[in-house]
């Protein structure tokens, strides 16, 4: 039969115990909560980096097609200065 003495100090025993498992339970918690967080803005940042990606490759077809646009523009004043260039000349010689 137990004392007092060692009925306490088996009760402090015990008390430790339970202490030290709702202590781990907690820290495992905590790290679930943190992993959590973790993969939440992992995701978000995935998401984030698609849309800029998308819209990088907006922006580069529209640059694309406005550096077209720019060389047939400039084509387009080559060949008019050209019959300019020849009207003045006819109308000089004329």
């Amino acid at each position: 039969m137990l004392n007092s003495r060692g009925f306490l100090t088996t009760l402090t025993f015990y008390t430790r115990v339970m202490l030290f498992f709702f202590l781990v339970v907690l820290q495992l918690q905590h790290s679930e909560v943190s992993a959590t967080r973790s993969s939440n803005l992992v995701q978000e940042l995935y998401i984030e980096n698609a849309k800029l990606t998308k819209a990088l490759q907006q922006t580069e077809a529209n640059e694309k097609r406005a550096e077209k646009a720019n060389r047939q523009l400039t084509e387009q004043k080559r060949a008019l200065q050209r019959v300019i260039s020849k009207l003045c000349g006819a109308n000089a010689i004329a």
